[in-house]
């Protein structure tokens, strides 16, 4: 043995002294390929210059490989600062739970994983290495990845996830494993909005469903992120969900300049920005405590004061702004304050550096001061305990939504003079619409609502509402542009759309109601910074309104049926056509309906009865039959034919229907055919479920039937929604007409309804006066 190693080591020691030589040849040769070196090489370096002519070296290379996955665990310098982050919002856990995790993790890679835990490597090829890849894109997203039917995360995201998301880790807390946690399909949306409401943004990352081959790995990519005031889409498009968008969240930034503070709103939905300069630090406070942002950043001007100081906010000036910043969260910032800003927004949703954001700002010019703090807080336009709201007396009692944000927007932030005026002459051209009805307690009649979306929706199967209001309107527009340009618009948002481009044609066509529409073009100016011509808005309107019409199946249409049966349950038809059936008009997708239904039909007669050499060959129908007509005292045969939801199948379920000795009755041969039924990996369902061969065969022609029509109806949707993207201005500005036309009504019938009368405007050219009038009614 001693022979053997000695032997072993005499042999090796050449193949070492070449490495040698090659390792300190290969960083000389590097070194002088880029320039001259620091010291000048004597004759032993010439040597080893030249020993890269000679043969190359064919000794093993396990001496220099790198173990797979190292390059992980080393501390990359780029990312420190995002590992940083993550630490603080480990540090900031309290549940027992997550308090758990938290202590098996590590701050050495983006995911947070100890590689010497269970399920903690980090070599390429596994799934962990995959999600570091996708992490490495977005490193301060939480990632929720795709796998089966669970959305799971890992390291720093699952701990968030039990912490703020309700939810238990898997595996319970063994000390042993990395963290790791998630939510069913199902569950995804309400796990994204508790993670978008503690101010998370949440990266999807979606697998690509079909079969695969044995060993190898579905692929995977980013559907989509969840930030707050900015939902996940992907995949409304075939949706029945109406989706509620909640209020759009814009990218604050805050600076100071020679005019006084300056801030800047980003939406990245709209891919706009406004700025608003000369405010007082009074003005600024009062929008970050009515704003609510998804990121706040700061600008370095605040540092520096009169007092030649940089610690903030320390001498006076500036204190008020720093004490309302300093229980938030922000980052500071340098440079251009909007540049900047606009970069910082680029790198927080992943977008382009090309992507262009453009200026909705509106000049300050002849405008009033925004309200005061203490002025705003005093009279109710401020959520402030112990003072009533204001904006809960300018409207009925259930009102609610983007009208009253308009309204409130008007309160803190008045607009011109000329604006003011517009907005006080539709409220008196409203006025004699109104009529109010004692015995419904100054509610307005429907008779005299002129136009279906401009006036409030009465709740009719509510007895005790007595006509009271509903929210109205269409979604935000922010919402209306992402769901455009990513096409996700489903057929319930397109009849949506089409409603408010109705209404806009029913104002115009309207005698009473033409001189309203054009009073509102210069308000909805105003709070979109879009200018629209007004015949370029009543026939854009109508070019939407007739494409929509074309493409979207609409109510009382019934030029669609889902399929049916007398063996085949009727769920199953409408579980598996609902899904796209009654979205788009049928004749776009003939021949897609056609095949679905000679589909459902040779299904329906591989259950019931096939055809086979001129006689009736039956397959379920007579062993039911058979199962039927057998009297048992206790516990006789039982079968039926029946739907499995969980499987999307149509089998046979039964039990005790087997003939102890066959004796070629009735139903025998069928019983023979019957197999027990697999699921779509191909592991038995259960020992009730049976099926054939034949009727296997039909049900996997109809869903790939189905597969078509719902392929087409999608494909109709999403070419819809591209069309409809150039007119993504139009439909933005008259969705904002509709909310301040709506706002503004039902300011009026309550004014109506408190015999309220109109304050008068008068115009003060008087600089040192903030406001110049009166937005609600004056009591008599």
């Amino acid at each position: 043995m001693q022979w053997l190693t000695t032997k072993a080591v005499m042999v090796s020691i050449p193949r070492w002294r070449s490495l040698a030589l090659l390792l300190r040849g290969s960083s000389l040769l590097n070194f002088t390929s880029f320039g001259l070196p620091p010291h000048p090489l004597h004759k032993h370096g010439a040597r080893v210059i030249s020993f890269k002519a000679q043969r190359p070296f064919k000794g093993t290379t396990k001496a220099t490989r790198k173990p797979n996955g190292s390059k992980y665990l080393l501390l990359e310098e780029e990312n420190q600062s995002h590992i940083n982050w993550w630490k603080e919002r480990m540090q900031m856990c309290r549940k027992p739970s997550s308090v758990q995790l938290v202590k098996r993790i590590t701050y050495s890679n983006l995911l947070g994983l100890d590689v010497n835990l269970k399920n903690g490597s980090l070599k390429e090829g596994t799934l962990n290495w995959e999600i570091l890849q996708f992490k490495s894109r977005f490193p301060r997203e939480v990632l929720l990845c795709r796998v089966g039917e669970f959305y799971e995360a890992i390291g720093f995201d699952a701990c968030i996830l039990v912490e703020h998301a309700g939810l238990n880790p898997f595996g319970g807390l063994r000390s042993d494993s990395v963290p790791r946690a998630g939510c069913p399909v199902m569950n995804l949306r309400q796990t994204l909005d508790d993670l978008t409401r503690n101010g998370y943004s949440v990266c999807i990352v979606e697998e690509v469903q079909g079969p695969v081959q044995a060993r190898s790995r579905k692929d995977r990519f980013i559907s989509g992120h969840a930030h707050p005031g900015n939902p996940y889409v992907f995949g409304l498009a075939g949706a029945d969900d109406d989706v509620e968008f909640p209020d759009p969240m814009p990218v604050v930034g805050i600076s100071r300049s020679a005019k006084g503070y300056c801030i800047v709103f980003v939406l990245e939905t709209m891919k706009t920005f406004a700025e608003e300069d000369g405010l007082t630090e009074e003005a600024i406070v009062t929008k970050l405590r009515t704003c609510r942002y998804h990121h706040l950043y700061l600008h370095a001007s605040l540092r520096h004061n009169s007092s030649g100081t940089c610690r903030w906010g320390e001498f006076g000036e500036g204190g008020l702004l720093w004490g309302e910043c300093r229980g938030r969260v922000f980052e500071w910032l340098d440079g251009n304050p909007v540049t900047q800003l606009l970069c910082k927004v680029r790198e927080l949703y992943g977008l382009d550096h090309e992507v262009a954001f453009r200026n909705v700002t509106v000049s300050s010019e002849k405008r009033p001061r925004p309200l005061h703090l203490g002025t705003a807080t005093q009279i109710g336009a401020l959520p402030t305990e112990g003072i009533p709201s204001l904006l809960k007396v300018l409207f009925p009692s259930n009102c609610s939504g983007l009208p009253m944000l308009y309204v409130r927007d008007l309160l803190l932030n008045p607009p011109t003079f000329e604006i003011a005026v517009e907005i006080q002459v539709v409220l008196n051209e409203q006025h004699p619409m109104v009529a109010v009805s004692p015995d419904l307690g100054g509610v307005v009649e429907e008779q005299l609502l002129l136009m279906r979306g401009l006036l409030p929706t009465p709740v009719r199967d509510d007895p005790s509402a007595h006509g009271l209001f509903r929210t109205f309107g269409p979604n935000h527009p922010e919402s209306l542009v992402k769901l455009l340009e990513l096409k996700e618009v489903n057929h319930i948002e397109f009849c949506r759309i089409k409603n408010v481009v109705d209404e806009i044609l029913q104002m115009h066509r309207n005698s009473e109601l033409h001189r309203i529409l054009q009073l509102l073009f210069k308000p909805t100016w105003f709070a979109t910074g879009l200018n629209i011509e007004f015949e370029s808005l009543v026939n854009e309107c109508e070019w939407v309104s007739d494409k929509i019409g074309e493409m979207i199946s609409l109510d009382g249409e019934n030029d669609q049926k889902m399929s049916s049966s007398h063996v085949i349950p009727s769920d199953f038809f409408e579980a598996i056509e609902s899904p796209w059936r009654g979205r788009v008009k049928r004749i776009h997708a003939e021949e897609a309906f056609t095949g679905v239904e000679a589909a459902a039909e040779d299904l329906s007669r591989a259950v019931e009865s096939t055809y086979v050499c001129g006689m009736v060959k039956e397959d379920f129908l007579p062993i039911v039959t058979r199962v039927k007509a057998t009297t048992a005292p206790l516990g006789g045969p039982k079968g039926e034919v029946l739907f499995a939801r969980e499987h999307e199948a149509v089998w046979f379920k039964g039990k005790r229907f087997v003939p102890a000795v066959w004796a070629g009755t009735p139903g025998e041969e069928q019983i023979r055919q019957l197999r027990p039924a697999t699921d779509s990996k191909g592991r038995k369902v259960g020992d009730e479920w049976f099926t054939t061969t034949k009727v296997e065969d039909a049900l996997m022609r109809y869903h790939v039937a189905c597969a078509k029509a719902k392929a087409r109806v999608l494909e109709l949707l999403r070419g819809l929604s591209a069309e409809l993207q150039t007119k993504i201005n139009i439909l933005v500005y008259a969705s904002m007409l509709l909310v301040i036309a709506k706002a503004l009504f039902c300011h009026v019938s309550e004014g109506r309804r408190r015999k309220w009368a109109f304050p008068a405007l008068v115009e003060i050219l008087n600089p040192q006066f903030d406001a110049y009038w009166n937005f609600s009614y004056n009591l008599k």
